[in-house]
């Protein structure tokens, strides 16, 4: 594989990513001015969006997270997850390289 087409598939899912967290955040912070002006109390609207905004992309980024994933097929047709739990092509990938490992260290 290329590394444009790298390039391509991680930037693509990352907006994808930055654009679904923005979403969140917007559906928040409507809840929440909703709710401020039914209780008649003022919000920093640029200061919630921004928390929320940043709270969604960190949630999707940590480390063992299943509840968001993003996935991407490369130009020779594997299916690779950017974000979230590992392909099966992934997973296949991680064994052969394993194997791969473990035998060399046997021949040594």
């Amino acid at each position: 594989m290329r590394k444009r087409d790298i390039i391509s598939m991680y930037s693509s899912g990352l907006c994808e990513l930055a654009l679904a967290a923005l979403g969140v955040a917007v559906l928040c912070l409507v809840g929440l001015q909703i709710i401020a002006q039914l209780a008649n109390h003022r919000l920093d609207a640029d200061g919630i969006l921004l928390f929320t905004w940043q709270s969604a992309v960190f949630m999707a980024l940590w480390p063992g997270q299943t509840f968001y994933t993003i996935r991407r097929t490369t130009p020779c047709g594997r299916e690779h997850a950017i974000i979230g739990i590992p392909s099966d092509d992934d997973l296949c990938l991680a064994n052969r390289r394993n194997a791969q490992r473990h035998s060399r260290r046997l021949h040594d």
